[in-house]
């Protein structure tokens, strides 16, 4: 819902952007969702959420995205920040850890919980071509970091080495 807030504040502003939503599932987070987009957008002009899509339904529609937000509050790894990353497209990401960790200075960040601060940094993307470009390359170079032969590699390398 944050995001989506964000986003009625960005057309506000002038910016003709629309949003892609991916995911959804059950519970007070998806209906406060809806409820959300059914205040701002009810005929879902510039807001369009899908449910849980296959694998190459999602790529197709990231990779036709000029910028990828991401507003998780918590995780452990951010494996869907990371697939976004590998896209190079530009990412606008929560401040909650580990994605500072993760994306570095890759992208802009923002409190999830603040539609405000999630929208100036959309804007600031937006019309900040120089900066942005050198994040989306950035963000690109760090996803390259997370292979799985990496993974194998050092977790076979952690328990060999735990006596």
């Amino acid at each position: 819902w944050t995001v989506i807030e964000a986003t009625d504040l960005v057309r506000r502003k002038g910016f003709n952007v629309k949003l892609t939503l991916i995911g959804g599932g059950e519970g007070p987070a998806q209906q406060r969702t809806i409820e959300t987009m059914n205040t701002i957008d009810p005929s879902g002009e510039f807001i369009k959420q899908f449910g849980y899509l296959p694998r190459r339904e999602v790529q197709a529609i990231v990779s036709k995205s000029d910028i990828y937000v991401f507003a998780s509050s918590c995780e452990n790894l951010p494996i869907t920040l990371l697939e976004g990353m590998s896209f190079g497209l530009p990412i606008v990401s929560s401040n909650r850890g580990p994605m500072p960790e993760v994306l570095q200075d890759g992208g802009l960040y923002f409190d999830p919980d603040d539609a405000s601060t999630l929208a100036t940094v959309i804007i600031s993307t937006i019309v900040n071509d120089a900066d942005r470009i050198a994040r989306q390359a950035e963000s690109f170079r760090l996803s390259q970091n997370y292979t799985w032969q990496r993974t194998a590699r050092e977790t076979l390398e952690y328990l060999v080495n735990l006596n």
